[in-house]
């Protein structure tokens, strides 16, 4: 399975490191997308980014799962709103247990 991260708003792709070590060990493919240097680099806003992703997530061959937290969730609306046939998506809750180092 392929899986395509997208990070929070204060976060890196580099957030997603334990998880991709964890679930590539059982066979899947993890690609931590990294929002600040595509919206840095497009100019776009947020809504644009996430039609964007979505298109090339359909374009797979295996259309990827998107998993996204806090503002990397935000990316869902546009994305499952919009006709998305075949991308499929899940949005984490760290709660507030979770501290950043």
């Amino acid at each position: 399975m392929k899986l395509w991260c997208l990070h929070g708003a204060v976060g890196l792709a580099a957030d997603w490191d334990d998880f991709k070590k964890r679930v590539e060990t059982k066979g899947h493919q993890v690609h931590a997308i990294d929002l600040w240097s595509y919206l840095d680099d497009a100019d776009c806003s947020f809504e644009k980014f996430a039609r964007e992703l979505c298109a090339e997530a359909r374009k797979e061959s295996m259309p990827p799962v998107l998993i996204g937290y806090s503002m990397g969730g935000e990316a869902r609306p546009s994305c499952l709103n919009r006709g998305s046939t075949g991308v499929g998506w899940c949005n984490v809750d760290f709660g507030s247990s979770r501290t950043r180092k």
